[in-house]
Order: structure tokens, then sequence, then C-alpha cells
């Protein structure tokens, strides 16, 4: 396996992004009642969206010319989707609705990296162009969520609470 990205960013991803997780259902940004398996209805899920919302109106990237850069490029370059094709598996640029306010589509698009990363999207057999952009995607959705920790207290502290 050859990893072209450097390996401590997607540790630090990976980390940062299940902590966040765990934070945001342990303060109470949660989802339950989505049937995962049959008959169990309490599977506890993050809720970004309700997230999203609380930061509505606090989020603010011209604060930072880093955060600035870091949403303009997840905006303008949005993470692929994996879709089928026929029986082929391909990349798609799929940009979420011009509705969600700016908050709700750049996480909405964090959550897209880790998933192309987490479930194996990523990973190619094929030569692969533009390698830098997957590092920037990470390198620009932390960012993204460090702001967002620095703008949610109660999330905050429960992601600094967190042990592995």
């Amino acid at each position: 396996m050859n990893i072209t990205i450097d390996r401590d960013l997607l540790l630090e991803f990976f980390l940062t992004f299940a902590a966040f997780e765990f934070a945001l259902k342990n303060s109470g940004l949660r989802r339950k009642g989505r049937q995962i398996v049959q008959g169990v209805t309490n599977i506890a899920e993050p809720d970004w969206v309700g997230f999203a919302l609380q930061l509505h109106d606090t989020f603010n990237p011209e604060t930072n010319p880093r955060l600035r850069q870091a949403c303009n490029h997840l905006l303008d370059n949005p993470p692929y989707c994996e879709v089928i094709s026929g029986n082929r598996l391909l990349w798609d640029m799929v940009a979420e609705s011009e509705q969600l306010s700016e908050i709700e589509r750049l996480l909405n698009y964090v959550r897209r990296v880790r998933n192309n990363l987490f479930h194996g999207g990523k990973f190619t057999s094929l030569s692969v162009s533009d390698l830098g952009r997957n590092a920037s995607l990470i390198e620009d959705s932390l960012v993204i969520l460090k702001e967002c920790l620095r703008l949610s207290g109660t999330v905050r502290a429960e992601y600094e609470a967190a042990i592995l």
C-alpha cells in the first residue's frame, strides 16, 4: 500500500474527527431513532446539522485569513463523491445545495472528506493527477473543525475531555 499523504496529517485528521463526533454526542448534539439494525431505533449519531445551526450566527471566516482560505477552497473545490456508473466506480463533483448556509455546506464537505478516506474511496490503483488535492482537503477540514471548536464552548469542553 502506497500512502501519498503525510501519515501524521492523516492521524491528526482521524483523531480530531473522531473526538469531534464524541464531543458532539456528549454535549447533547445527537440524533437518535434512525433504524440501522432491524428493530434498533436508538442508535446515537452526532447531530452535525444541529451543530451547524448553532454556529450559524457566530461562524465568520473573515476573522482569520487561513480560515477564509480553507472555506473558499472547500466551497470552490468540494470533495468528490464516489458514484457507480454502469459497473464502474467514478468520482463526481457534487456541490451541496446553495440553500444551505455556508457552515452547513462546509461541515457536509468535512464529513465527505472523512467518509472518502475512512470508507476507502481515496485508495486507487490508477495514476492520480493531483496528489496535493487530498492533503489540501484534509488540511482545510482541520482548520474548519478547529474553528468550530473555538466557537462552541460545550463541544470544546467535551472534545478536550476525550480520552482514547
